[in-house]
């Protein structure tokens, strides 16, 4: 009767964080960074000179991940020569 018990205790005491994590995974943690997802350009400036940024979030991997892709656009210039 007591191994039974015990038994059962420990199914009972490892069950529990498996419920927990299915409450957690339920609640969206990308909530507050919902705003960034799309496209974005900007001006920027610094050593390379004048330029632009265009950077695009999404979400992938069935929401799991937030993807941040950067592009950034200098013309060429003396310090910054074309190819």
């Amino acid at each position: 009767m007591f191994q039974r018990s015990s038994i059962l205790l420990v199914i009972a005491v490892l069950a529990i964080p498996v419920g927990a994590q299915d409450r957690v995974s339920n609640t969206d943690r990308f909530g507050p960074l919902r705003f960034l997802a799309g496209a974005w350009r900007g001006d920027q400036a610094g050593e390379p000179g004048q330029g632009t940024a265009e950077r695009t979030y999404q979400f992938v991997l069935n929401d799991r991940f937030l993807q941040e892709t950067n592009t950034s656009t200098y013309p060429p210039h003396d310090k910054n020569k074309a190819w």
